[in-house]
């Protein structure tokens, strides 16, 4: 059992990682690498090219015998330790990471929209370069997710709230499922996070006493650290709908929150899997000394679409629709990525 926020977690819905490089205290070249695979290879770890290795879920004891290695051979160890919620934890609200997008699905240029002194830069897509099977997107498109049109035109009909649509246009050569950027309307004004941040100023290693045991031995031991714990919100900033956002000054991330009827209408309609949706921390009366080492974070100004830009957008929209585009039709080499990607999806 650990204590985030003054949440008491049960070991089994958490998963850790420690993603590390032994490191000489010499500058970067060739036998420097060499030995930091050779530290690797006699621990029976695999490592990358210049002596980068991850170890998921380590033990406290594998830990110990990684630094007290390090320490006789006058290696310092610098990484990264992530801790995570597994997606069986039960939360009242969910952040929704989406589906990830290959390098093909790449918006093209954005688009500048202007009114008055305010700029949007919004993007167009290859709606025929859209996965088919991705029904809601992670934020490589825009700085929330996508939605697919089917997608959206569920969630309205279910009367979710909290959440409005915006249509990026299309402007591909071929008939394509159509997407829109999912925009919430309430932002929360702060929460707790620590993305990757380092273990110096504020944040001591006794910070990490209420965590797991292995990640106390890496915070005590390891010479250059940051980390990613999951993120933490005060339940009275939670607004009585069924979606909300933040937008993190730190990672300058936008976050799409979803509460949990949302998140459990979206896995049984097929649209999302359970790994598509990142838990998170609701509390009371968090104090900033409770939350460490998680921060508090002021969310960053975010300024909504206008409504003249919504009328542009409106007004491609209709003219995309008068539009005949031909369908696009697989080549042999096509078919055969298709296919094979398929396989891999489903092992």
């Amino acid at each position: 059992m650990i204590t985030l926020c003054k949440k008491q977690i049960e070991e089994k819905y958490i998963k850790e990682k420690f993603i590390f490089i032994p490191d000489s205290m010499r500058f970067r070249d060739e036998d420097c690498y060499a030995a930091s695979r050779r530290f690797l290879k006699e621990l029976g770890l695999k490592g990358d090219s210049v002596g980068w290795s991850e170890i998921d879920n380590p033990s406290a004891e594998q830990l110990e015998t990684l630094f007290a290695k390090a320490k006789t051979e006058k290696m310092r160890i610098r990484g990264t330790y992530e801790l995570t919620l597994g997606p069986e934890y039960e939360s009242e609200w969910y952040e929704i990471e989406g589906a990830p997008l290959s390098w093909a699905s790449q918006p093209t240029e954005r688009e500048n929209y202007e009114d008055g002194e305010k700029t949007f830069y919004l993007c167009n897509i290859r709606g025929y370069a859209m996965p088919r099977n991705i029904a809601v997107t992670d934020r490589t498109l825009c700085d929330f997710s996508c939605f697919r049109e089917d997608v959206m035109k569920a969630v309205c009909e279910k009367g979710f709230s909290g959440i409005e649509f915006l249509w990026i246009p299309d402007v591909g050569r071929f008939e394509a499922a159509q997407y829109y950027e999912a925009f919430p309307k309430v932002m929360i004004p702060w929460c707790f996070e620590n993305i990757y941040d380092r273990l110096d100023y504020d944040i001591k290693a006794k910070d990490f006493d209420l965590l797991t045991e292995s990640s106390r031995v890496i915070a005590k031991n390891c010479n250059a650290l940051t980390f990613s714990l999951p993120l933490a919100v005060e339940r009275s900033l939670l607004p009585d709908c069924d979606f909300a956002g933040i937008y993190s000054a730190l990672t300058r991330h936008h976050r799409l929150l979803a509460r949990k009827r949302c998140r459990d209408f979206l896995i049984e309609e097929g649209f999302l899997k359970p790994e598509h949706f990142v838990p998170i921390i609701v509390s009371d009366n968090i104090t900033v000394q409770q939350a460490k080492p998680l921060i508090r974070m002021e969310s960053g100004k975010f300024t909504p679409v206008t409504q003249k830009v919504k009328d542009e957008i409106e007004a491609k929209y209709k003219k995309h629709y008068k539009k005949v585009k031909p369908k696009r039709v697989a080549t042999e080499k096509t078919a055969l990525q298709i296919l094979c990607n398929a396989k891999k999806e489903n092992g």
